[in-house]
């Protein structure tokens, strides 16, 4: 039942962060072909802080509904006791000084591997904009 639970919240997670890299994606097309966007310091360092902020959000939302799931089944009492624990859970940080029960101990695993799989999509989103911006230089 844990496993299942877990599951659907990664898919939940996955959902969440492949809907925030579409549209960030179109974002970048359109703000690209606007009369506005030139290529240079200042409009490049814009746009990929924005999508840095917006790909934070989007990881701090995921940690939120995993937090949500330790207070839920008891793990965990208080709320910025399970936002730390998540946090540490989906960087793969991993302190060990907040621990689940064994019989929940797959659904750390589970958002440590979800967190570990967001981070590298996010990653690659980023690189693949800095290799638009960087070709339209050269």
């Amino acid at each position: 039942m844990n496993f299942l639970l877990g599951l659907l919240i990664v898919l939940i997670c996955a959902i969440i962060q492949c809907a925030m890299i579409a549209a960030l994606g179109i974002a970048v097309r359109a703000f690209r072909a606007s009369k506005h966007f030139r290529p240079g310091f200042i409009h490049e360092t814009a746009l990929l802080s924005s999508i840095v902020v917006a790909l934070v959000c989007g990881m701090f939302l995921q940690v939120s509904i995993w937090s949500a799931v330790f207070i839920a089944t008891g793990e965990v009492k208080d709320a910025s006791r399970a936002i730390y624990f998540s946090l540490v859970n989906f960087t793969t940080l991993g302190y060990g000084d907040i621990t689940l029960s064994e019989e929940r101990a797959i659904l750390g695993a589970m958002e440590a591997s979800n967190g570990i799989l967001m981070l590298g999509l996010s990653t690659s989103f980023l690189f693949y904009v800095l290799t638009i911006l960087v070709r339209e230089r050269t």
